[in-house]
């Protein structure tokens, strides 16, 4: 069951992080965190590593942006080291969302 709400974490309007990562980067990260908990409780794991699956598509939905809004909110966050992607060939890219930070 998914929560009602999603948590930010303080941490991420701080420096460094606060003067590299947009809004919307941190409203995303906050979207992957959510899903990340659903995939721990699936056993979605890589090498002991928790991953999910979040297209462009599923984050301009979740954040009402445009496509390459979308992909550049994906680069900042892989900048931040806060996500890792890893390519599939044609499917979905499997993210590795990094939290405690």
């Amino acid at each position: 069951m998914e929560t009602p709400f999603l948590q930010v974490p303080k941490r991420l309007f701080e420096p460094p992080y606060r003067t590299a990562l947009s809004n919307n980067a941190i409203l995303l990260y906050a979207f992957l965190v959510d899903r990340q908990k659903l995939s721990i409780k699936n056993g979605w794991y890589e090498d002991g590593e928790p991953f999910v699956f979040l297209t462009a598509e599923d984050a301009m939905k979740s954040i009402c942006c445009s496509k390459p809004t979308a992909l550049t909110l994906f680069r900042e966050l892989e900048a931040a080291r806060l996500i890792r992607r890893k390519k599939q060939g044609n499917r979905a890219c499997k993210i590795f969302v990094r939290e405690g930070i």
